[in-house]
């Protein structure tokens, strides 16, 4: 075994930095912050989703639609509104990437549909966990559809495995997590 280090510029180096493992820390500390204010249920949410994140990294399993942060973000956008909900899809959707080190061109539509998602949610707040879980994500999934099928249009044999089985896990979670986070609130 060598005992050089990787390119300054590559994802184990960046692992391997100080300044990574200390970046890890905010969302410890923030964490822990948030379980003395009323934002528990969301901390709780926000934590799993990261978890779900490390999971999917360490298993190689991201072409299966495992994620938690379109939860945490109905969540949170529900109850605490568009903004925070906005904020808190943003922010774990780049933890998730970064940790899952996704790339692609379908990024850039992503990205920015999770924030307008979170900001939409609130509208749909008539509507128990459940449905306006489910009404995100199908819109979400049915939006990048469209978006894969006319600008890469290659990636839709890789996308569709990955949507049905986000569509199933996020059908799993809002059913069993929303409703008892929601009766936390």
């Amino acid at each position: 075994m060598s005992d050089e280090k990787p390119p300054a510029f590559s994802i184990d180096y960046i692992k391997q930095s100080p300044i990574f493992k200390l970046l890890l820390l905010i969302p410890v500390v923030l964490g822990a912050g948030l379980l003395f204010t009323d934002y528990i249920v969301v901390a709780a949410a926000a934590a799993a989703s990261m978890v779900v994140s490390y999971i999917v990294n360490v298993t190689g399993t991201k072409s299966f639609g495992a994620e938690m942060f379109t939860f945490a973000m109905v969540v949170t956008a529900l109850n605490f509104g568009s903004v925070a909900g906005a904020f808190t899809g943003l922010f774990l959707l780049l933890f998730h990437v970064a940790v899952v080190q996704l790339r692609g061109p379908y990024l850039t539509w992503v990205i920015p549909s999770y924030f307008v998602a979170g900001l939409l949610v609130p509208f749909l707040g008539n509507y128990d966990i459940f449905t306006a879980g489910m009404f995100t994500v199908i819109g979400l999934q049915g939006f990048f559809l469209l978006m894969t099928a006319f600008l890469t249009p290659k990636g839709l044999s890789k996308f569709l495995p990955f949507a049905v089985t986000n569509v199933i896990f996020n059908l799993l979670i809002f059913g069993s997590l929303g409703p008892v986070l929601v009766a936390m609130l």
